[in-house]
């Protein structure tokens, strides 16, 4: 996973100590900034997510990040929702990996308690 990411994630954790890594629990407006975050993190993603027929004239991350810092007209919101549900499973995957990784103390291993 990129850095920038992890940082974003870190910033979820020490924004919200209950928050236990799923981003379904995030407000709208986090989702909105992983959603345009991982984009930016991950360019490539973008041909899949926003193809030329949508952005016209300028590029992709152009409109990616118009689209986040301006879009608050109807058509803007639906489309980064429509964003988030498409990217949605693959963030929640990762994002729950990192945050368990970095995040989560690891239970010893019951049989260690008993002397095993």
């Amino acid at each position: 996973m990129k850095q920038e990411i992890k940082w974003l994630i870190d910033d979820f954790v020490r924004a919200d100590a209950k928050w236990e890594g799923d981003i379904i629990d995030l407000c709208d407006g986090k989702k909105d900034v992983l959603s345009y975050e991982w984009l930016r993190a991950y360019p490539s993603w973008l041909d899949d997510y926003l193809p030329v027929a949508i952005t016209g004239t300028v590029s992709q991350m152009e409109y990616l990040d118009v689209l986040y810092r301006q879009g608050n007209d109807k058509a803007s919101l639906m489309l980064k929702d429509a964003l988030y549900l498409s990217l949605e499973t693959d963030l929640r995957n990762a994002v729950l990996e990192y945050y368990s990784e970095e995040h989560m103390e690891a239970e010893p291993f019951a049989g260690y308690e008993a002397g095993q």
